[in-house]
């Protein structure tokens, strides 16, 4: 049993590695839009929640989901630090200041029992500021310099780093409780990696488009997180984890459309 629920582990931490890489190529082939949509998907959440499953019941998943729905507002603060710091601080002040924002946040949300209709909430709350603070980062894009090429060891090193979250998190839930798991579930590393890939290869602003438009995609990411919380209950474990992925793909999806819908004002 041990060694399945290892290989599993394995298997997850490598899916996740591998999808959070692809979003730092596709950031570098077609632009930071893309990259950002991408990188609000579940990738690191989901596998994780995915493994939760076989180690804890439907009750503590669903705990563990709402913790997770509300600190996605801390997730937030992260990224809106990020967008704030990244065209003109060095990457160390801005993957340092996002994740003190982070932490801050995550204590004082972690000390208050949240209900769905609370967490909403806080996401709002917290959520529309953030897009109207990162608006204007895709109009740096003409700063963006050309990245340089990949060397041999690039890609297995991002691999193996952010692969990490997804075994700490489900390791860690064995000696604590859902509220803290829900909190480690959405520990911003698979973005503080890629901010990082961005920041070093393609500069600072670049670094803030992708996650201005992270940004956009994130109540998407809290849809996911709500949705299994409430399914959990009617649908049973399995169905509610398609679900919530569901969610997240057709948020996705409608900013897609919104963008193919809108008039280009920025080329990629």
């Amino acid at each position: 049993m041990l060694s399945a629920f290892l290989i599993g582990l394995l298997v997850k931490a490598a899916f996740t590695a591998a999808v959070v890489i692809t979003a730092g190529v596709i950031a570098e082939a077609v632009g930071p839009f893309w990259g950002g949509l991408i990188s609000a998907l579940p990738i690191a959440a989901g596998p994780g929640y995915v493994l939760l499953s076989i180690e804890h019941d439907a009750g503590f998943i669903a705990a563990a989901a709402l913790s997770s729905y509300a600190s996605t507002a801390a997730i937030m603060l992260f990224l809106i630090t990020v967008v704030r710091l990244a065209p003109s601080q060095p990457l160390w002040r801005v993957i340092g200041g996002g994740i003190l924002a982070w932490l801050a946040g995550a204590l004082a949300i972690n000390a208050v029992a949240w209900t769905p209709l609370t967490a909403t909430a806080l996401n709002i709350a917290v959520t529309l500021p953030a897009i109207a603070v990162s608006r204007n980062a895709e109009r740096r894009l003409g700063q963006i310099r050309l990245a340089p090429p990949l060397r041999w060891y690039d890609l297995p090193v991002r691999a193996m780093l952010v692969g990490l979250v997804v075994a700490s998190v489900v390791m860690a839930s064995r000696l604590l409780g859902p509220t803290a798991t829900g909190l480690l579930a959405v520990l911003p590393i698979a973005l503080s990696s890629l901010c990082i890939i961005i920041y070093r290869r393609l500069g600072g602003p670049a670094c803030a488009a992708l996650i201005a438009s992270t940004i956009r995609g994130m109540p998407g990411f809290g849809l996911a997180l709500l949705t299994l919380h409430l399914a959990i209950g009617p649908l049973g474990l399995p169905l509610a984890l398609l679900a919530g992925l569901a969610a997240s793909f057709t948020w996705a999806i409608g900013q897609m459309t919104v963008r193919r819908l809108r008039p280009a004002r920025l080329t990629a």
